[in-house]
């Protein structure tokens, strides 16, 4: 099975015209590489996407799933908003808690892996 937030961020990006690094469309005979979150973080910093400051658009990666289901693993979300002193995220997640989510969180929350965009 393919955690189905990175399916989300992957093809919310790729019908924006920006496919992540890496990112295919996937078919019952190829599945897509970056849906495992760990490997999407990967490509994300190797083409050299990483940011320390967020931005509405941004991908954000979890070191844990923590509600969005059971089990080890990572996950992701797109960052919907960012306060004005730049200290807390929004965010939209898929298969958070089995559904897509708003959340928030403050930026060094200890979750939090990093962000990523676009150069």
């Amino acid at each position: 099975a393919e955690p189905w937030c990175a399916h989300m961020v992957a093809t919310i990006y790729r019908e924006q015209g920006t496919p992540l690094p890496g990112d295919i469309a996937p078919t019952l005979r190829q599945h897509n590489p970056i849906a495992r979150v760990q490997t999407m973080w990967e490509r994300l910093v190797e083409a050299g996407w990483q940011v320390e400051s967020p931005r509405t658009g941004d991908v954000i990666i979890f070191n844990s799933r923590a509600g969005s289901d059971t089990g080890a693993g990572w996950h992701v979300g797109i960052v919907s908003a960012v306060s004005s002193d730049g200290e807390i995220v929004q965010t939209i997640e898929g298969n958070s808690g089995d559904a897509v989510a708003r959340r928030s969180y403050g930026v060094s929350h200890h979750r939090i892996v990093g962000f990523a965009r676009p150069l």
